[in-house]
């Protein structure tokens, strides 16, 4: 049936929050997005625009489970992978996390930006 517990709900949501360069999903293909999801950033907060993301991810993966479309398995995979992430690390560890994930994305950003490559040509690069 592929989804349609919810009514789509969450995939409304999604759309809404974080536009149409997201596709929401389950497992992998869909917590792979998180990234993408804090440089949309509707939230304001990285950090809570990334919670969401995952959030719906979960919504999304029980839906299809519930609706015959995915087993049992993936959507448990899919609730521990969020706990794991959000909900066991104290949030002095999900604080670090966060900025050494945001110190790697402008790392990256800026050596695009500058024309530099990344971390490994560093040795090579005139400046």
């Amino acid at each position: 049936m592929s989804g349609g517990h919810f009514d789509y709900s969450q995939d409304r949501l999604a759309r809404d929050m974080f536009g149409w360069d997201l596709e929401l999903s389950y497992g992998k293909r869909g917590f792979s997005e998180v990234e993408k999801a804090g440089k949309i950033n509707p939230l304001k907060d990285r950090e809570l625009s990334k919670l969401v993301w995952d959030l719906l991810c979960v919504i999304h993966s029980y839906d299809y489970y519930i609706s015959g479309d995915t087993g049992e398995e993936q959507y448990q995979a899919d609730v521990q992978y969020f706990k794991d992430k959000w909900l066991k690390p104290s949030r002095k560890e999900t604080a670090k996390r966060l900025v050494d994930e945001e110190c790697q994305r402008l790392r990256e950003e800026l050596y695009k930006e500058l024309g530099i490559g990344g971390p490994d040509n560093e040795k090579n690069s005139s400046v």
